[in-house]
C-alpha cells in the first residue's frame, strides 16, 4: 500500500489501537480466579490443557546449570557479550538516587528503593527468547531488585527451552518457573504454593498473556501492555539500492519477529515510494508514506509514536534529536533495529500501539519506587 498524503496515513493510524478480544477477556478472568484460588493446581491444569504438563512446575537449578554446559559455544559467547554491553549500558545511566533536601522549614528525604521481588514473563510459543530475558533481568538486577523469578512455557520435553534457561543462569535469575500464558501472569500476581507473589511483573507475551496483565494491574505494577511490534524507516532520496536493500531486510525481520507487526517506509520522493513499493508489498501489514516534505515526516513519526524508528540519510537523521514519540530511535544505515533488539544495550521491550506517546522503554528506573519522608 502507498499512501501519497501525510495526512491520509495520520488519519489512518490513529484509528489503530490494540484491543483484546472480549471472548479472550473472559477466558482470561476465568483462568485468574481459578488461579487466585486453587494456586498450583489451577497453573498445572492450565498449562497441561493449553500445551504441555511441567516436568516440575520449578526448574531445578542443576537442570539450569547443566542446560549452560550444553550450550552451543558461539551462542554462549554471543550471550555473554549481550549482557555485558546491556549491563554496561544500565550501570552508566543517571539512576535516581536518595537524597535529603530543605523545603522551608521541613527537612524532606527523597528515598528511592528497589522493588523486592520482580516476576519476568518470557514467551515459549513460536520461539525460544533469550535475549528478552538480557532485556529484563540485567535492567532489574542494576536496580538491585532482591529476587528476580521468570516464567516461561514448557517445550516438548516438559520443561522450558534450554537457551531460555542457560539465559537466565547467566542473568542471574534466582527461580524460573515452567508455565506460561495467563495462567503464569495470575501466578505470579496473586502467589501461589510454589509461585511466589512478585510487586511488578515485566516482559511480552500473546494476547493472552497481555489480558491477563491488565486484569491483574493494580494487584501488582506491570510494564504496559504489549501489542504486534512495529517499526518506521525513514528514507532519504539519496540512499543507495544496497542501503535501501537493507532496510527492507529490517522490515521482514520485524515480520519475522510477529506476523501481526506493523511496518512503515517513509519517505519524500514519489518515485523512491513506487521503487519501493512492490517489496514491501510483499510483507502483510507493511505500507509506504510519501510526504511533501520533512516538516510533514515529523508530523508522521509523532502521529505512529513506533516502537522502533529508524532515520537513514542526512534528512532523517537531521530529526533524531527532535522526535518525542518513539520506544526507540536507531540513526544511520548501520543502525538496524536488529541491533537494539541483541545488543546495543537499551531494553528492547519497548512501547507499541501508539503508547509511545506516553510509556517508556523498561530500564533500571522502571525497576524503583520512591517516597517522601
Amino acid at each position: 500500500m502507498i499512501i501519497n498524503k501525510a495526512e491520509d496515513f495520520i488519519n489512518h493510524i490513529v484509528q489503530r489501537q490494540y484491543t483484546v478480544p472480549p471472548a479472550v477477556v473472559r477466558q482470561v478472568q476465568t483462568i485468574v480466579e481459578a488461579v487466585k484460588s486453587k494456586g498450583d493446581e489451577a497453573v498445572t491444569f492450565y498449562e497441561t490443557k493449553f500445551n504441555i504438563k511441567p516436568a516440575n512446575l520449578q526448574v531445578p537449578i542443576e537442570i539450569m546449570e547443566q542446560a549452560i554446559q550444553d550450550l552451543d559455544q558461539d551462542i554462549r559467547t554471543a550471550l555473554i557479550q549481550s549482557i555485558t554491553r546491556v549491563k554496561e549500558y544500565h550501570q552508566k545511566l543517571p539512576i535516581p538516587r536518595t537524597q535529603e533536601v530543605t523545603v522551608g522549614k521541613s527537612n524532606i528525604t527523597f528515598d528511592v528503593r528497589p522493588l523486592r521481588r520482580v516476576g519476568i514473563y518470557i514467551p515459549g510459543g513460536r520461539a525460544s527468547y533469550p535475549s528478552t530475558v538480557v532485556m529484563t533481568a540485567i535492567p532489574a538486577q542494576v536496580a538491585r531488585v532482591d529476587e528476580i523469578i521468570l516464567c516461561t512455557p514448557p517445550g516438548p520435553t516438559g520443561l522450558p527451552s534450554a537457551v531460555t534457561l542457560a539465559a537466565a543462569r547467566e542473568c542471574g535469575v534466582n527461580k524460573v518457573f515452567c508455565c506460561g500464558g495467563a495462567q503464569a501472569i495470575a501466578a505470579m500476581a496473586y502467589g501461589t504454593q510454589s509461585i511466589p507473589k512478585v510487586d511488578k511483573i515485566v516482559g511480552p507475551g500473546n494476547t493472552f498473556v497481555t489480558a491477563a496483565k491488565k486484569e491483574v494491574f493494580g494487584i501488582v505494577d506491570i510494564d504496559g501492555l504489549a501489542g504486534p511490534s512495529e517499526a518506521m524507516i525513514v528514507l532519504d532520496p539519496t540512499v543507495t539500492n544496497k542501503v535501501l536493500e537493507w532496510c527492507v531486510w529490517d522490515l521482514k525481520a520485524q515480520f519475522e519477529h510477529d506476523p501481526e507487526s506493523i511496518c512503515v517506509l517513509v519517505t519524500t520522493d514519489p518515485e523512491l515510494a513506487a521503487r519501493l513499493a512492490p517489496a514491501v508489498q510483499e510483507i502483510p501489514g507493511h505500507m509506504v508514506v510519501c510526504t511533501g516534505g520533512w516538516e510533514e515526516v515529523c508530523d508522521v513519526i509523532e502521529a505512529f509514536a513506533p516502537e522502533h524508528l529508524e532515520l537513514v540519510g542526512p534528512g532523517p537523521e537531521s530529526l533524531a534529536k527532535s522526535i518525542c514519540n518513539a520506544g526507540a530511535v536507531f540513526v544511520g544505515p548501520l543502525s538496524p533495529v536488529a541491533m537494539g533488539d541483541y545488543i546495543a544495550g537499551p531494553s528492547h521491550v519497548l512501547p507499541t500501539g501508539g503508547s509511545a506517546r506516553c510509556f517508556s522503554g523498561l530500564w533500571t528506573g522502571s525497576f524503583l519506587r520512591v517516597h517522601s519522608v
